[in-house]
């Protein structure tokens, strides 16, 4: 039987597989204007991935589609469709801004999902909740 934990993993991979497929159906602009294939088409890429510096220009046209602030946090994950971006994550507050004109629920859940992952996988590593304690060397009544 599966522990708490690996069930959460089990459903995140669940609700991932079902983001994809959901955004293989709609065509997405790309970068340089064209819309790809038609609904259906199997040639959707998908990417989460941290936010640099030269995506700026794109957490603010999300953010001002979504009339909501920008994200001013330096750990943002975006999720791009195609290579345009729909959604961004805001890793320290859990605020999101998406683009209402396509179908960014799904990406902003994706976003969610890999956020959960990277928390379970920082507190694997590192006791969450509490003092961090530096590889076998830890003050005790400090």
């Amino acid at each position: 039987m599966l522990a708490y934990p690996d069930m959460e993993v089990a459903r995140d991979i669940v609700r991932a597989s079902r983001v994809i497929t959901d955004a293989m159906r709609w065509p997405s602009r790309r970068r340089d204007g064209a819309v790809p294939g038609t609904p259906g088409r199997a040639s959707v890429a998908i990417e989460v991935r941290a936010a640099t510096p030269a995506d700026g220009a794109a957490l603010e046209r999300i953010a001002a589609l979504d009339e909501r602030p920008p994200l001013a946090s330096p750990s943002v994950l975006v999720a791009e469709v195609d290579g345009v971006a729909w959604a961004a994550l805001d890793l320290e507050s859990g605020e999101s801004v998406a683009d209402p004109f396509v179908p960014s629920a799904d990406a902003t859940e994706l976003l969610r999902v890999r956020a959960r992952q990277l928390r379970s996988a920082r507190c694997t590593t590192v006791p969450c909740g509490g003092r961090s304690l530096d590889r076998g060397s830890a003050t005790v009544g400090a």
